[in-house]
């Protein structure tokens, strides 16, 4: 990649230098706007994916007792999402644990 030196006539917050993408992440920038997702294979390992899977269902379970069971959830419309992961569990943090 190459760097740019980024105009000063828009606010970029510190940042001085932005790179060009390559036209394979082009094309994952365009899938994600269409579709709102991207799958990138073999960017985490079945391992880190079975123990982050086992703490969604974990936290999950945790957070419906707290707002009082599925059927409030889901009279909210709120079924199947977990709020704020990192206030439950650090290892959401998954940068931490690619290394």
């Amino acid at each position: 990649m190459t760097a740019h030196p980024i105009s000063d006539s828009i606010p970029t917050y510190g940042v001085r230098e932005k790179a060009s993408a390559t036209l394979r992440s082009r094309s994952v920038e365009r899938k994600f706007r269409r579709d709102g997702y991207v799958v990138l294979p073999n960017v985490f390992s079945e391992a880190l994916l079975r123990d982050v899977s086992a703490l969604i269902d974990q936290v999950y379970d945790l957070q419906m007792r707290e707002a009082g069971g599925l059927d409030l959830l889901e009279s909210a419309n709120d079924s199947d999402i977990i709020r704020c992961p990192l206030a439950y569990d650090e290892r959401f943090w998954l940068s931490r644990r690619m290394t």
